[in-house]
């Protein structure tokens, strides 16, 4: 027993370790100059396709969520990752003033937090660590404790909106069987968040959110969450009707 619960923590904490090396990675890319740190961080990618490639086993299925496959009810989907979205901008707004708000990102942050650190987080967060921990526990256990990490990892004074992310992002990737549909979405969502901050209107409109007095803001982001939160559950119940894995393991309860 005690060899078996070793060998699943040593993997376990290889995968976190590989995954927050990337992350390190990547967030020192962000602190080079514009044309140098989008090579290296797109470099960085391709190094990390290779270390995956590499350790992937055939048999081993947690690596073979790569497929293309388009979700069920894509627009409810959307939806979904509009409100998660739409609440994590109003907890922006509730916690933070104009004087708070920093100046528009280098382009270079841009590029990488949009596309590379999506990328870098769902293979590790959801194909390496979920897939993997799915193999000995329940799917809905292995998709609530990763997306507490990756939470934690993120906000870890408010983590709510980046939980309620994970868990969206999990029971997709187990639904579909394909880690690009999360990846997109994960890059929607960072895209919507950085790119509307670097807009003069946005911007305006937000330091008038920001500055207004009470809890409305607050309020909004609170109504979001839940909306999102049953809006993912309905999402999973309506695509529930079909067997989406590879054996018993991805049945959710």
């Amino acid at each position: 027993m005690m060899k078996i619960i070793w060998r699943y923590t040593i993997a376990i904490v290889n995968r976190l370790l590989l995954i927050l090396l990337w992350l390190i990675v990547l967030d020192s890319c962000t602190k080079l100059d514009d044309i140098p740190a989008i090579l290296s961080g797109l470099m960085s990618l391709a190094i990390f396709y290779l270390v995956h490639v590499k350790y992937r086993k055939p048999k081993n299925w947690d690596f073979n969520r790569l497929s293309f496959v388009k979700p069920k009810y894509p627009l409810l989907l959307l939806f979904l990752a509009l409100v998660l979205i739409v609440g994590d901008i109003f907890w922006i707004y509730h916690t933070k003033t104009s004087a708070d708000a920093l100046s528009e990102d280098p382009f270079d942050f841009l590029v990488l937090a949009i596309i590379a650190f999506p990328i870098i987080e769902e293979f590790g967060f959801r194909l390496w660590l979920q897939s993997y921990l799915e193999t000995f526990m329940s799917s809905a256990l292995a998709i609530v404790i990763v997306a507490i990490g990756f939470g934690l990892l993120h906000k870890p004074e408010m983590p709510i909106p980046q939980i309620l992310s994970g868990v969206l992002y999990g029971i997709v990737l187990i639904q579909t069987k394909s880690i690009w549909i999360p990846i997109l979405l994960h890059i929607l969502h960072n895209a919507i968040l950085i790119i509307s901050g670097n807009i003069e209107y946005v911007q305006k409109v937000s330091f008038e959110l920001m500055d207004r007095p009470g809890n409305l803001n607050l309020h909004i982001a609170i109504s979001a969450w839940v909306l999102s939160g049953i809006g993912i559950y309905i999402w999973w119940l309506i695509n529930n009707n079909k067997k989406t894995g590879y054996n018993n393991a991805y049945s959710l309860w």
